[in-house]
């Protein structure tokens, strides 16, 4: 599972924002990675 950085707190969310950047890199890189191993693993 992913750890999530950042819990709303409050009335305004910017957890849902926050996450949405946090996991696009991430998920960046897992392509990569996965894609790495496909292909010269």
């Amino acid at each position: 599972m992913m750890f999530r950085p950042y819990e709303s707190s409050g009335d305004y969310d910017f957890g849902a924002v926050f996450r949405l950047f946090y996991l696009v890199p991430v998920g960046f890189v897992w392509a990569i990675y996965f894609a790495a191993m496909h292909f010269w693993g």
